[in-house]
């Protein structure tokens, strides 16, 4: 879920709450144990915040969903399957996007032990609820300060004269 102008604009260049290394250590515990995907099935592809790891994921849940092992081929194959497109036009898969074979090894690499996934997991769905929070309260805030509609004006203008006594 991309992050809107007007939330940067009102909190500044704080960013949003997520944890890269709990994120990382999720995709590489589905990937070196193919069952550790059973533990997470709770997250959504959006509950991760870095783009290409939600790429990872929709392409670990693809293949889990063929009843696949969430190898690290596998699922580099299913992410060599998608298209993104770039800001500057150039078309590349989500693999290339990502980093290519660097990055599902980078992955690999960050996870302690797959033993402790669904911990992992909980960080990652937790940071994605503070997130949404977040972006409510952003949305809440910029309703607050929008002009209010004409019916409720005339309401508003009729309360001030009343209180001026006139």
């Amino acid at each position: 879920m991309p992050w809107s102008e007007p939330y940067v604009k009102l909190l500044g260049p704080e960013m949003p709450p997520y944890d890269e290394y709990a994120e990382y250590a999720v995709l590489g515990s589905c990937l070196i144990d193919p069952t550790a995907i059973s533990k997470v099935l709770f997250l959504k592809p959006a509950d991760f915040f870095r783009e290409k790891n939600r790429w990872c994921f929709t392409a670990m849940l693809a293949v889990h969903s063929r009843q696949e092992p969430t190898t690290q081929i596998l699922v580099m194959h299913e992410m060599a399957n998608h298209k993104y497109e770039m800001k500057n036009g150039q078309i590349y898969s989500w693999l290339d996007a990502a980093g290519g074979a660097s990055y599902i090894s980078f992955c690999v690499s960050q996870c302690d032990s797959t033993v402790f996934v669904k911990y992992y997991a909980d960080i990652v769905k937790d940071m994605a609820e503070r997130r949404d929070k977040l972006q409510q309260a952003n949305k809440l805030t910029q309703e607050a300060y929008a002009p209010r509609p004409t019916r409720g004006r005339g309401v508003d203008v009729g309360v001030r004269t009343i209180k001026k006594g006139g």
